[in-house]
């Protein structure tokens, strides 16, 4: 087997940062092209829908031939289990379609959940989370 050299960025907490006017801190414009982002949890501040939307909107800003996320504890509307106890099912729903919905898609996003995944790069690397 040969190595083959792979870049990730890693990222958590965005919670609805806007790129373009985050300049003064590290996670702004210009970012560099990587082959992964891991975006592993709280993507918004509350959950709901259009802060998701947001985010999606924000990781298709980035350059990556594969983005995988992960929900966190604020991105509340994408586990199921809050939209049972809190009488919120069909917001849960709407909101782990939109996961995998075309605004997903156009953003290039994967979104992971419980289980072990394997992924295939364009370089031939091979990777598992």
């Amino acid at each position: 087997m040969v190595a083959v050299s792979t870049t990730f960025m890693c990222l958590s907490d965005t919670r609805g940062v806007k790129l373009d006017e985050n300049k003064q801190y590290p996670f702004s414009l210009p970012l560099p092209r990587v082959d992964v982002i891991l975006h592993s949890g709280d993507l918004t501040q509350c959950g709901s829908i259009r802060p998701l939307k947001d985010a999606l909107k924000l990781l298709g800003q980035l350059d990556a031939e594969l983005k995988l996320v992960i929900a966190g504890n604020h991105d509340l509307e994408l586990d199921p289990q809050y939209g049972v106890e809190e009488g919120e099912q069909e917001e849960c729903a709407e909101a782990l379609a939109l996961m995998t919905d075309p605004l997903a898609e156009e953003a290039g996003v994967t979104y992971l959940e419980e289980g072990t995944h394997s992924f295939t790069l364009s370089t031939g690397a091979t990777f598992k989370i």
